[in-house]
């Protein structure tokens, strides 16, 4: 069991140093990229690398029977998700959406945010015996409600920005790459996530659920070293 639950924490450490590098990736990026959406999309993937490692400790805590350690550390790693969706909310609105007002998505994820985080502490979380590969604590149903309303309309802006990158392609190559590795990663990622967040998956199917997240954050460094290029190689 111990191998099992180790290979899942190497995992979660590996999403979390490549969520690292794409947001320190972000201070190479050609300037004549460095737009609006930029840093938000940068910001994500920091809060994302946050997340993973903060659950990478909680699962090995768990494993070796510190739960109430682990359950505290959750909680706090469920706020990091929680924010994680206001923060990706701002980079599709400045990507997708520039004429809607910042502050209309600021107030409406933020109070859908304040309703995540109170739904933590009211109501409790579920500790799951641990499998070979994976030690589980999961919110309530309450709490993936509130974020499953959150999240649904960013998967499906997510699976439009990827249509749209092979519909109206962009007339620069390094651009039209960004927007579709980085749009199918986040896709990959809210779908595996989604399914680990809510405890649909269990034991090995957690570990492979996250190696797919993990892919999703390969394809995101990817997306943002697309914008590295010089400015003598640009098409």
């Amino acid at each position: 069991m111990l191998a099992g639950i180790l290979f899942t924490v190497l995992v979660s450490v590996a999403i979390g140093t490549f969520s690292a590098f794409i947001f320190f990736a972000r201070s190479n990026v050609n300037p004549r990229y460095k737009r609006k959406w930029l840093f938000p999309y940068a910001l994500f993937w920091c809060v994302m690398g946050i997340v993973w490692y903060v659950l990478a400790i909680a699962d090995f805590l768990s494993y070796v029977g510190r739960k109430d350690l682990a359950e505290i550390i959750v909680y706090i790693m469920q706020i990091f998700i929680g924010l994680s969706l206001v923060v990706i909310a701002s980079y599709f609105n400045k990507a997708f959406f520039p004429r809607v007002p910042a502050m209309l998505i600021y107030l409406l994820y933020g109070a859908g945010y304040i309703a995540f985080v109170v739904s933590l502490f009211i109501f409790s979380i579920d500790i799951r015996p641990n499998s070979f590969f994976a030690s589980q604590i999961i919110t309530s149903d309450t709490t993936i409600k509130i974020f499953t309303v959150q999240f649904a309309p960013l998967l499906c802006i997510a699976f439009f920005g990827l249509f749209m990158a092979f519909v109206a392609r962009s007339e620069d190559a390094h651009i039209r790459r960004f927007e579709i590795l980085s749009n199918l990663s986040f896709i990959l990622l809210g779908i595996s996530g989604f399914l680990d967040e809510t405890g649909v998956v269990t034991d090995w199917y957690v570990t492979a659920s996250r190696l797919i997240t993990l892919i999703s954050a390969i394809l995101a460094y990817f997306a943002i070293t697309a914008l590295q290029e010089p400015d003598e190689l640009v098409i």
